[in-house]
């Protein structure tokens, strides 16, 4: 395979991860302007209606407080935990282009077929995991919405 061949299928995945970035960066700018803004804000006027409470023990104004974090405190854990799976499930989806590209440098196949098959396998990630980014941003909004 030539430079030149080479450097347009890198350049084919550099696209495809700026695709992924930038596909991921909108989904968090939309889930932080229609959810998580307005959590925090609920969970601000909650908390300052704790310590409005003039007349009763500190004790029960920081249980108030604490109650009013709590469902803040749950989505944004759910929310991390959808999260750090899409990651793990882009990292194997990548290692298994590795292996790919292991495994069929080994067999008859040219080193050059096998690069193509590897920086295609990868472009195929994105492209898989970039279509779950609306299924993903719905069940982090309906989380944060509970």
């Amino acid at each position: 395979m030539s430079q030149e061949s080479r450097d347009i299928h890198s350049h084919k995945v550099e696209e495809a991860h700026s695709r992924l970035e930038n596909a991921f960066n909108k989904m968090m700018e939309e889930i932080d302007r229609d959810v998580i803004r307005q959590n925090y804000v609920d969970m601000l006027m909650c908390s300052a209606n704790c310590y409005k409470d003039r007349s009763s023990p500190i004790e029960v104004v920081h249980s108030c407080a604490e109650k009013c974090n709590q469902k803040l405190e749950k989505g944004t854990n759910f929310f991390q935990r959808e999260l750090d799976n899409m990651e793990i499930s882009i990292a194997k989806c990548a290692k298994g282009c590795e292996d790919i590209g292991e495994n069929q440098s080994d067999s008859k196949n040219p080193r050059s077929q096998s690069f193509i098959d590897q920086e295609n396998c990868l472009i195929k990630c994105v492209d898989i995991h970039i279509e779950q980014f609306p299924a993903l941003k719905k069940r982090i909004q309906e989380s944060l919405a509970k």
